[in-house]
């Protein structure tokens, strides 16, 4: 006959000491299930972080700029986070942009190739794509004047007016005529033209000098084409007199923030967006042909134009 074993009755003081363990234990996957975020090593999956400098975006109105990066962002990710909302800062140019970059959570930032080179040793940025506003990656830059008037017959007279096209790529374009002067061995800009002022459209920096009002302009090559084929008497009576290797105009760029996966998924959907009809629609209201992949040698020449900047000490 089998004898039934007593039972061990525990105490209360037991009963919390055994307890405690598997309590403890729940207590941790419960913090882990419901407080822990990736938030702070991975994309934001409801929020995408895009800073802009402003003079990369000046042919845009904020609003459109903001539509046309929104219908971007929902493009590439919208399949896999359908909540996915764009924040998007225009940022100036100033003493603090830097410390701005570094202290805020933005995933991605736009650029001029010129501001890239200036900020790379300050900011870990790694570039993803050009934007371009032709079907090339670079943009050739123009010195146009009236009547074949060249830079040294307009050293003679007792006015010289120039006019630039406003955007990151008169930053650029400025720059360059600058290298022009010095290897002509005339004076600087500043000191060459007694009148320097910015045209916000192309008609607006080519139409003062067909009518006489400016003596030379700053323009994009593809601005100029486009004008021209609108106004055919500003080809006739316009002549180039300085053309600009190609420069990088505008640049987009990935922070740390920013993981592979997602780095992945924007240059795939940026490098087709030109080959679909919704994606040239977006395109079209920024302004621009396409995207390109980025790739080193694009920045060739505008890593040379910022080597002479920095050996002149020419900062802008």
């Amino acid at each position: 006959m089998n004898k039934r074993r007593p039972q061990k009755h525990c105490t209360a003081r037991q009963r919390n000491r055994h307890g405690r363990p598997r309590w403890r234990a729940c207590l941790i996957c419960a913090i882990l299930i419901f407080c822990w975020s990736p938030r702070s090593t991975a994309l934001d999956r409801n929020n995408f972080y895009f800073a802009s400098l402003e003079n990369t975006y000046t042919a845009m109105h904020p609003k459109e700029s903001r539509l046309a990066m929104q219908r971007i962002i929902q493009k590439i990710f919208a399949a896999e986070y359908p909540e996915i909302r764009l924040h998007l800062d225009f940022l100036p140019k100033n003493t603090g942009l830097v410390d701005t970059l570094i202290n805020k959570p933005y995933d991605v930032i736009a650029t001029t190739g010129l501001d890239y080179l200036q900020l790379r040793g300050r900011i870990p940025l790694r570039p993803l794509a050009i934007l371009s506003k032709t079907d090339q990656p670079t943009d050739v830059y123009l010195l146009v004047t009236r009547e074949k008037k060249s830079l040294k017959t307009l050293e003679a007279l007792p006015e010289r007016r120039l006019i630039i096209e406003a955007g990151g790529g008169g930053d650029i374009a400025k720059l360059w005529l600058e290298t022009v002067l010095e290897a002509r061995g005339l004076p600087r800009l500043q000191l060459f033209f007694t009148t320097i002022r910015t045209g916000d459209k192309p008609s607006r920096t080519l139409l003062p000098v067909f009518f006489g009002q400016a003596d030379a302009c700053l323009i994009s090559e593809n601005a100029f084409t486009v004008t021209g084929e609108l106004n055919p008497q500003i080809k006739e009576q316009l002549t180039i007199q300085e053309r600009s290797p190609g420069y990088v105009t505008m640049l987009i760029c990935a922070t740390t923030r920013f993981e592979d996966w997602a780095r992945d998924m924007v240059i795939k959907e940026t490098e087709r967006m030109h080959t679909y009809p919704d994606g040239q629609q977006i395109l079209t209201i920024m302004q621009m042909k396409r995207f390109f992949d980025f790739k080193s040698q694009y920045l060739e020449t505008t890593e040379k134009l910022r080597r002479w900047q920095q050996q002149r000490g020419e900062e802008q």
